[in-house]
Order: structure tokens, then sequence, then C-alpha cells
């Protein structure tokens, strides 16, 4: 624990200062403390924790790197720039619930300069309601790690096992307004007549984020829980749009272990469907079909009348 001051004064902690210290679990750095310097607790083999108490205080380039053990952050603030997570022997960094005044959990998983990078958000709940300065803030970090690493996302994930991952891209585009991440299963007797006899008994779910509905150039993979029925095979999957009670658009999709993940540019209604939809000249068929059945049940009805009379 670094102390209140020096001598009643606040105070610097100079570049590599504790560089080395083995013995050092847990760093705490209160609000006296005006700057951390470059490197200030690097190759410190047994930290694990960093508890940040002041929301003013400067850091130098990397100052907890490099550590070969996880860190985990604790606190008013997290420092995030000039490269304080960033390090190849830093396997993880993981950012206490405390560290965020959003009534979210945020966590960086694997941070290191590698090729792909994540923030990712559990929400307690299948629609959550986020705010502006939430949206803001999931802008400003994944665009904050574009200068390290080639692909970042913004990753949410609801209570009922649906995610949403959101590419660099994509994150620029959504409006900084309060709104509502949505994305549940949705009853099939709310779609129309012509939806459901295409879509049969496949699950249908609504996916909305307030009036982030298209994303442009960017991409966001949705994963969805899904369970194949015995016999059936992952081959027969895939994933419709539906647009003004029809399927306007046909979206491949993975399976793995339980789950189905497609990519899309926009938000709205998507089926998961096991084989083909029922085409319109299927439709035509069934009433070809009908309307042949009552005519040959008048038809038998009318000859036995007939006979009766005779």
């Amino acid at each position: 624990i670094l102390p209140d001051s020096i001598y009643g004064c606040d105070y610097n902690v100079c570049r590599k200062a504790f560089a080395g210290c083995s013995s050092i679990t847990t760093v705490t750095i209160p609000e006296s403390v005006i700057s951390v310097g470059d490197n200030a607790f690097s190759n410190c083999e047994s930290l694990t924790s960093v508890w940040i108490n002041s929301s003013s205080t400067n850091f130098g380039t990397s100052p907890f790197y490099p550590n070969s053990q996880s860190i985990t952050y604790h606190g008013a603030v997290v420092p995030f720039g000039a490269d304080i997570l960033v390090g190849e022997l830093l396997p993880h960094v993981i950012i206490a619930p405390t560290v965020f005044d959003l009534g979210i959990q945020a966590q960086f998983i694997d941070f290191a300069p590698v090729k792909e990078e994540s923030l990712t958000i559990n929400l307690d709940a299948d629609l959550f309601d986020l705010s502006a300065a939430d949206i803001a803030y999931f802008k400003v970090e994944t665009k904050r790690w574009e200068q390290y690493i080639e692909y970042s996302y913004l990753i949410l994930k609801l209570n009922n096992g649906i995610t949403l991952t959101f590419d660099l891209k994509s994150t620029e585009t959504m409006q900084e307004q309060d709104c509502s991440v949505v994305a549940v299963e949705i009853d099939i007797d709310s779609l129309s007549n012509a939806v459901k006899r295409k879509i049969g008994h496949n699950p249908v779910y609504n996916i909305t984020f307030g009036n982030n509905k298209d994303f442009g150039e960017g991409k966001v993979s949705i994963t969805i829980p899904y369970e194949l029925s015995e016999g059936r095979t992952a081959d027969k999957l895939t994933v419709y749009y539906i647009e003004d009670d029809n399927l306007t658009e046909k979206i491949p999709c993975t399976y793995d272990n339980g789950t189905v993940t497609f990519t899309t540019n926009h938000f709205s209604d998507y089926v998961i469907m096991y084989g083909e939809p029922a085409s319109d000249s299927d439709d035509v068929m069934i009433y070809a079909g009908i309307g042949g059945t009552v005519a040959a049940i008048v038809l038998i009805a009318g000859v036995v009348i007939f006979f009766r009379r005779h």
C-alpha cells in the first residue's frame, strides 16, 4: 500500500520504482499519488491485484507491464491510456465490477498485442436499458484499441444465452442515446399467417438495439442457443431475415455446442430454419388440393342424392 503522503505532500511514483519486486502481491494507489511512471510495477511476479482510489492520478506507459500473472483492477477508475494494459506477457486483465458506473460488468479478455480483442459486457436480463453515456463509453474504448490490435469487438451477453458481437465499424455507427437492448424469442402466433405458413414451428427471435437498426459496413454476429433434435444434422440449418411478411434474406449460419451463430448488418426478426421454408407455390398447391377435395365431396354428395331420388 502506497503511503497517503510523504512528509505531508502528494508525490509521484517514479519510472520503474518497484520493478522486479517479486514479493508485491497487491498495489493500492491513494488519491495523494500524482503520477505513476513508466513500468513502475513491471516484473512484479506475484502482483495479482491493483486498487486505484484516485480519479486524478496520471499513469505513464505500461506501469504494470510486463507481468506474468493475471491482474484484477479495482476502484473508481481504471487507467486505460498509454499502453497501460498492453504487453505480450500479460495474459489476462480483469476489470472488477465496481470500476464502472454503468450497472454492468465489464471484462477485458486475454488482453495482449494480438490480432483480436473484445470488451465483454454481461447484461443481467434479456431486455436491458443502456444510457447514452454507456454507448459513448463503448465507442471510445473499442476505438482506442485500434492502435494496438487489428480487430476489436464489443460483446453484449444477455442472460438468456444470446450474445451480440459488434465489430469496430458497427460500434462507430451507434447513436449515443438512451436505448434498450432486446434479444428474445417471440410468439409465432404474433406473426402474419403468410409468415407462419412459410416457417412452420421454427423459432423466431426479435433483435433490437434502440434506433441502432442498420450498421452500414459494420457487422454484428448473433449467437443464439439452439438444440438440434435427435436425428437432425447442422447442415440443414439456415437463418432468414423476416421483413414485411416475407423471408427477404437467407443468411448462412454455423452450429457449435448447442448454439447457432450468424452475421448481419441490421437488426430485426430472424427465424432459425431447419430445412427450407414453404414456398408460395406450396400454398397454391395446398389451396388447390383443398379446393379439389371440396369439389370431390360436393360431386359425391350430388351423386348420392341423384341415386336416392331414383
